[in-house]
């Protein structure tokens, strides 16, 4: 994978091949995990984007094995993923995004914690199994959790407020790993309560 940015800001959009596969893997990773939260009673948008932020600070936190943020790949690779997204460089975007859209209105009786733990934790264990199903290393299974946040955000935000949105991302992101960091003793499931 290639990002450019020297192109007046914007990411060149050069995906390899596999590339091409992980991102197809994610989509249907994201809207299947999308419909299963929704019959979950986690419908709302914001409240999946969080549970998906903590199952990629678990993740990166068990696979990553390197020091590697997870705030910082989401803000390296998120914008090459939306670039693919947004202009169809990969088969289903366009499907995928208005099924990610869908379920967006409810709600829920869980309190925000619980939701935030029972998605992130089933959704870490769906990338991991369909990860090893399809053979993605665990930066890749990083870079799935990344895309299924980068299609969420795209699915349901207005055009001229994306670049908005996805700064206030990536910032609750950087927010919730310096948080994470902070408690260095915890399991996954109490740092959730902590997020």
């Amino acid at each position: 994978m290639t990002i450019d940015m020297e192109r007046g800001g914007e990411a060149a959009c050069t995906l390899s091949e596999r590339d091409k596969f992980v991102l197809e893997v994610s989509i249907s990773v994201a809207t299947g995990l999308r419909k299963s939260a929704a019959r979950n009673n986690i419908r709302q948008m914001s409240d999946f984007v969080n549970g998906m932020i903590f199952c990629g600070l678990l993740m990166n936190e068990s696979d990553a094995g390197e020091e590697t943020a997870f705030a910082a790949a989401f803000q390296r690779k998120t914008r090459l993923y939306r670039k693919a997204f947004e202009e169809g460089a990969i088969r289903r975007s366009e499907v995928a995004l208005a099924e990610m859209a869908q379920h967006s209105l409810g709600v829920s009786d869980m309190s925000a914690s619980d939701m935030l733990i029972t998605l992130g934790l089933s959704a870490e264990g769906t990338i991991r199994e369909i990860g090893d199903e399809c053979g993605l290393s665990a930066s890749e299974r990083v870079d799935a959790t990344i895309a299924t946040i980068t299609l969420a955000v795209l699915s349901t935000t207005c055009k001229d407020k994306i670049d908005t949105v996805f700064w206030s991302v990536e910032q609750a992101i950087a927010e919730k790993e310096r948080t994470w960091k902070s408690f260095p003793g915890t399991e996954g499931e109490g740092r959730g309560l902590m997020l």
